[in-house]
């Protein structure tokens, strides 16, 4: 899915509808794995990033109502999970190992959280 501002491309999304986020628990066979979410840089650090994730997150629960939604995200990319975890995620209690980039976090969101917190 593209994010889109007006009619500029300003990044995108993929979900994907089986559960392939990273985790060593099992997670609800109904999750959907956020499996990317970007920005290009030039619209990166303008405050996008909250109302686009919120647009993702509500167009899941519009076309999947009920579906968990799931992530890993690099254990030192502070900047994203706090946009996470400001969006309702919650740390799944998982650090994974990651490649070159290091850790990853799981991250887990009920389906029907509310908007992003202030």
């Amino acid at each position: 899915m593209v994010i889109v501002q007006g009619e500029v491309v300003i990044g995108f999304y993929r979900l994907d509808y089986v559960a392939t986020a990273t985790a060593r628990q099992v997670l609800d066979p109904r999750t959907v794995t956020l499996r990317a979410f970007a920005l290009g840089a030039p619209w990166q650090g303008l405050g996008l990033g909250r109302p686009a994730l919120e647009a993702c997150c509500a167009d899941l629960a519009a076309r999947h109502p009920g579906r968990p939604l799931a992530l890993n995200v690099h254990a030192r990319n502070r900047v994203a999970l706090a946009l996470y975890l400001a969006a309702g995620f919650v740390d799944g209690g998982e650090s994974l190992p990651g490649g070159s980039a290091g850790a990853q976090r799981l991250l887990l969101r009920a389906s029907g959280m509310g908007q992003c917190r202030p």
